[in-house]
């Protein structure tokens, strides 16, 4: 049941490549040392939400003078810690409900070792992998800074350790009532992230969309729905923009809870590409004169990357386009579902 929710069949493909990888930082001198690297297909939605998570810890945890400066400068400590927490965070959220979380890891050596990638395989994980439950945050994060070289061996199933967690911490039957449809799985036909799995990620349950609370009126017919339809329940730590509320034209809203999060940090889905943008002003979202004029950095993850990129918001001003031909980056456009029709100034290399 476990492998099925995630993968829609008893055995999980070899072919799923993504699920031997792990969360991996870049290098320190790669300029990027807060950063986790995010593939471009596969688990970049689930790299994406633990690095937000991350981000949230060593911006926000403490207060310093520069927190962009201070982000730059981070120490292996430090995002060790931030990485720990983050999963911590997403697991926990998980399994509130249930007042536990458990982790699902492979099983020790007779040294007291996790073992390595060359002896797991990926369908063997629930049958020999280990169960231990937590009934406090602070045990649990505990034992996840202590076992954080599971989740972060080069090949050795981290990702899939960590989503398996979160599943059992949250409930198989749980998830099934989560979603309106209780034969969907966690990933998509392309072995992507759902929305069902992004939404359990960030807020604990996955339910399949991304409006506030619960819809059982269908107001463009004027008939009560036939099953309600369910969204999110609570304001997220961190939050989502998606292209597709610009494409939808109206017809996909992402909701206040996920649009104004408690941390200004926000996952962001481009085409399916996930990356983050966040501010390193904590009061953004708590001062509406901190709105007017503000800036965002924008960091996908990408090997191409090397540097954050800066998105200067005007809210002053209207964006007017220069001719019918002009194209802004897609980035652009998540953006301004939040701070509708702003001036958007882009600085630096941004993919359009």
């Amino acid at each position: 049941a476990l492998r099925k929710i995630l993968f829609g069949q008893l055995l999980a493909p070899k072919e799923i490549d993504w699920c031997r990888e792990s969360f991996i930082y870049h290098t320190h001198n790669y300029g990027l040392p807060f950063g986790l690297k995010i593939h471009k297909n596969g688990p970049c939605g689930v790299i994406a939400v633990v690095q937000a998570f991350v981000l949230k810890h060593l911006i926000f945890d403490e207060e310093y003078d520069d927190n962009y400066k201070r982000l730059l400068a981070v120490n292996e400590t430090e995002r060790q810690n931030a990485l720990a927490q983050a999963l911590s965070d997403i697991i926990w959220n998980a399994g509130e409900e249930n007042q536990k979380a458990i982790v699902l890891l492979p099983p020790e050596d007779n040294r007291s070792k996790p073992i390595g990638a060359s002896q797991v395989r990926l369908n063997d994980m629930t049958e020999d992998g280990i169960l231990h439950q937590f009934n406090t945050y602070e045990d649990l994060q505990q034992f996840i800074k202590k076992k954080l070289p599971v989740f972060q061996h080069e090949f050795g199933y981290g990702i899939a350790f960590f989503l398996y967690s979160v599943i059992l911490s949250r409930g198989i039957e749980n998830i099934r009532s989560d979603m309106n449809d209780t034969e969907k799985i966690l990933l998509t036909d392309n072995e992507k992230c759902s929305q069902e799995l992004i939404n359990l990620l960030l807020v604990g349950t996955a339910v399949s969309h991304v409006f506030n609370g619960i819809l059982d009126y269908d107001y463009k017919s004027q008939k009560p729905l036939q099953q309600p339809l369910y969204g999110i329940n609570k304001r997220g730590i961190v939050g989502l923009l998606t292209l597709m509320e610009h494409v939808a034209e109206g017809n996909y809203t992402v909701g206040s809870k996920l649009k104004t999060p408690k941390s200004p940090i926000w996952v962001v889905n481009v085409e399916r590409s996930f990356g983050v943008i966040f501010s390193c002003r904590k009061d953004l979202l708590n001062d509406w004169k901190a709105e007017r004029q503000f800036h965002l950095w924008y960091y996908t993850g990408l090997i191409s990357q090397t540097e954050l990129q800066r998105i200067h918001i005007d809210t002053l001003q209207t964006y007017i386009p220069k001719n019918k031909n002009d194209v802004e980056p897609l980035i652009n456009h998540c953006i301004r579902t939040k701070w509708n029709g702003v001036k958007i100034i882009n600085q630096g290399s941004i993919s359009k």
